[in-house]
């Protein structure tokens, strides 16, 4: 009898959790989720499917898990509290929002990230280590730290304010944009053998690049002053 009174509590509490709702404050982030994949939605070509399957005006827990792909572009979102809870999302779209930070600490699954047209001044990438395709261009940012993410293969994070960008560990990656970043002095692009298509155009304080020798780039662009080599001196 005590074993299945334990049970019983354990089966409530469990339930408990998955049924409850999920604190999202930013209403213009909350509205994009109650109407995705639905017919007054602007996205329906764009793979969301319905989240608010009970169709009560709130998310629960148990429906934020089911959702593998989330594209909420041009919301005007300012915040994306939340998002923490849909623990098994690979594809990320938040471009064109009013983000100025990010907390994707918790979705670490994806695979697909988008967050371009943003204010972000920083981007935690450290627990997405099977992130692949990143575009994080037209923000604030000034720096990029991809240690942690040795599946990237397209990177595009032109138009930002980064300084150094080191992506000598990133060994898969194909495709580069990162060009406008007129603050740009340091890129280290050794032992990105895979590499094909590199976009570094409009960055004037840049003067050398480190590529490694023979590096064959079918789609290359850069300012007539850049050099290329495994030494800068």
């Amino acid at each position: 009898m005590f074993k299945k009174v334990v049970h019983i509590c354990l089966f409530l509490q469990v339930f408990s959790v998955f049924s409850q709702d999920i604190d999202i404050p930013d209403k213009n982030f909350l509205n994009a989720l109650l109407i995705a994949g639905t017919e007054e939605s602007d996205d329906t070509l764009l793979g969301n499917t319905i989240i608010d399957k009970n169709g009560d005006g709130k998310i629960q827990e148990e429906e934020a898990l089911k959702i593998l792909k989330l594209t909420v572009s041009g919301k005007h979102i300012k915040s994306l509290q939340g998002i923490a809870h849909f623990k098994h999302l690979m594809y990320l779209n938040v471009a064109i929002n009013d983000l100025t930070t990010i907390d994707l600490s918790k979705n670490k699954y994806l695979e697909i990230l988008d967050v371009r047209g943003n204010d972000l001044k920083e981007l935690q990438l450290e627990k997405l280590s099977n992130l692949y395709w990143l575009s994080c261009s037209f923000n604030n940012l000034q720096e990029l730290n991809f240690s942690k993410n040795l599946n990237l293969k397209i990177l595009d994070c032109k138009l930002n304010s980064i300084k150094r960008l080191d992506l000598s560990m990133l060994t898969k990656v194909h495709t580069i944009y990162c060009g406008y970043n007129n603050d740009l002095e340091y890129l280290n692009l050794l032992n990105n053998k895979n590499l094909s298509t590199l976009r570094v155009e409009g960055t004037e304080k840049l003067q050398c690049i480190l590529v490694e020798d023979g590096l064959e780039l079918s789609n290359f662009q850069k300012d007539e002053h850049q050099i290329l080599g495994r030494t800068c001196n």
